[in-house]
């Protein structure tokens, strides 16, 4: 979820631009720019062997949380081709206020394994 203003980085400087979520999986570091928005946002990329999508779930304009800004909840989907027995997945973001002005939340967590054939091997949910 996308809390509050994600305003962006202000400073005018080198960090300028739109606020970012940054995923660290696979050895490869993923930076998905959400900007202070009431629209839906569609974004992917792919960076080495890992692809991503995003995808707005709500544009209802409504406050969940903290300050007077409206909230989003968005889909974020990960794929890593040719993936090692384990995998770290590591998630921060550029945020640069106090959390009541800009945060966010995850849930609804699906890890998946596929075989070379595209059919599912195992699957841990934490909703």
């Amino acid at each position: 979820m996308e809390i509050d203003s994600w305003d962006g980085r202000g400073d005018g400087g080198v960090n300028a631009g739109a606020e970012s979520i940054v995923i660290d999986v696979a050895g490869e570091t993923i930076e998905i720019p959400l900007d202070f928005s009431w629209n839906a946002e569609r974004a992917s990329g792919t960076s080495g062997d890992v692809s991503w999508s995003l995808s707005t779930n709500d544009v209802s304009n409504r406050n969940a949380m903290f300050g007077s800004y409206n909230d989003q909840t968005h889909t974020v989907q990960i794929t890593v081709n040719n993936p090692t027995s384990e995998i770290d997945l590591n998630i921060t973001s550029s945020l640069d206020q106090s959390i009541s002005d800009e945060s966010f939340g995850i849930d609804n967590v699906r890890v998946s394994n596929f075989d070379n054939d595209g059919n599912q091997m195992l699957t841990a949910n934490e909703d």
